[in-house]
């Protein structure tokens, strides 16, 4: 505290001088002095602070506690990613908050557009089963009967708005 208050009190004087280069030199060398003074006061309360709250050990069996929960959480990725039905996500859903973990919430999020994609896929393929179906039925689109032709125009609408959710 001597240190920065003797500093201080030169830098003063210096300031209360004719400033001349010799002068404005001195002056900031003091100004520069102060500033090492304060961050090294600083720096020694950060350490001061950081030694006074020590950081506890953990002990064997919270490692050991801590070591079976990061376990459980990489199972229940697993489990999720085999979970592709409505049924099995729904299911799988119902863990333990406790081994619920982002990768976790990743994995659901990946099955869910698995599903979902499925159920395009599912869709699609009963479009294009209709549009199959109803051109083997018929020699030509001259010999369509008229619900025929809006059946197969329908899932050819459908068929369409399918793909473009696909991409």
């Amino acid at each position: 505290m001597n240190e920065i208050n003797e500093e201080i009190k030169l830098t003063i004087d210096t300031m209360q001088c004719d400033i001349d280069d010799g002068a404005h030199s001195e002056l900031q060398s003091h100004l520069y002095s102060l500033l090492e003074i304060k961050r090294n006061e600083l720096q020694q309360r950060l350490v001061e602070r950081s030694w006074a709250e020590p950081v506890k050990p953990l002990t064997t069996e919270e490692l050991m506690d801590e070591n079976e929960k990061l376990r459980m959480q990489l199972s229940a990725c697993g489990v999720a990613a085999l979970s592709n039905t409505a049924n099995s996500a729904e299911k799988m859903r119902c863990i333990s908050s406790e081994y619920k973990s982002a990768s976790w919430q990743s994995v659901c999020d990946a099955v869910d557009r698995e599903m979902a994609f499925r159920e395009q896929c599912e869709k699609l393929f009963d479009a294009l089963q209709i549009i199959t179906e109803t051109a083997q039925r018929c020699d030509g689109w001259s010999s369509f009967p008229i619900h025929d032709i809006k059946l197969a125009e329908d899932a050819m609408d459908n068929f369409k708005v399918q793909m473009s959710k696909l991409k």
